[in-house]
């Protein structure tokens, strides 16, 4: 049985319609049968045991169908796709991952992956910021002094907003094969489609997804940079003037450098 983490139930339904040709409910038909028995103008209705009504008189099976409609959960759609492509031999399932296998992907591929999912370095940033604040904003309760000053209580929430600006993109993830070859995933999840805070998303995980793209030869993609937004910005606002060019912190910085792919989780799951 799955536990999932993420389900992009959008996706699930458009490849569910897909398949079947639109969406439908489960339906399930029950059916039950009655012993009836009869006798002079003494009509008794009981459940037949071995095939015969009890009682005097003749007696008769009647047998009734009861027809309901079941509404299909997000994980059971999942499911019929998942059958459906298994079927179909409609992706492939990888554990490991050589050159070979790495080669022979292309994009609009099905996979699922056994993988590590670590986390980002603005993420893991932003989540010490939040519980920094939080063990600041304690402490001052109890004692009426806060133990951070004010330049240092500037840059805690700046961590945090650059944490909330990464998530309200989609929140980045890199995922590695568990064999730890040098090859690495990369997908946007959709916030609305996570089931468990991101810290539980961490660790070994399988994903169901789609290849999107493989990063070419020597090129390099950084998962998050809010300074190059700004500067698009001010190259609009200023016209043909060159803005000064400003670059993220290390510190900040995700930058992943091919082998990579970037992908779009269906589901991920344990």
């Amino acid at each position: 049985m799955r536990n999932y983490l993420y389900l992009d139930t959008q996706i699930v339904d458009d490849s569910l319609a897909a398949i079947e040709g639109a969406l439908y409910d489960e339906t399930i038909v029950q059916t039950q049968e009655k012993g009836q028995t009869l006798s002079g103008d003494l009509h008794a209705e009981m459940p037949a045991i071995g095939g015969a009504g009890i009682g005097a008189g003749r007696s008769s099976n009647a047998r009734t169908e009861i027809t309901k409609q079941a509404q299909l959960t997000d994980a059971a759609k999942f499911q019929r796709v998942y059958g459906r492509l298994e079927k179909e031999e409609g992706f492939q399932y990888y554990d490991v991952i050589d050159s070979t296998i790495w080669g022979n992907f292309e994009r609009g591929d099905l996979l699922e992956l056994d993988v590590s999912i670590s986390p980002t370095r603005i993420g893991t940033l932003a989540e010490f910021a939040e519980n920094a604040k939080g063990l600041a904003d304690l402490a001052e309760a109890l004692t009426g002094q806060s133990p951070i000053d004010e330049k240092t209580r500037v840059a805690i929430d700046g961590i945090k907003l650059l944490g909330r600006m990464e998530s309200e993109k989609g929140i980045p993830i890199t995922m590695k094969p568990l064999n730890g070859s040098e090859y690495t995933f990369i997908a946007y999840l959709n916030p609305e489609y996570l089931r468990v805070t991101r810290d539980r998303l961490l660790g070994e995980v399988t994903v169901f997804c789609k290849i999107q793209r493989k990063l070419k030869e020597r090129e390099k993609l950084d998962l998050f940079d809010p300074l190059a937004s700004i500067q698009k910005m001010q190259k609009i606002t200023k016209g043909h003037q060159k803005p000064a060019k400003t670059k993220m912190p290390l510190e900040f910085r995700d930058t992943i450098k091919a082998p990579a792919a970037v992908i779009m989780p269906l589901a991920i799951y344990r």
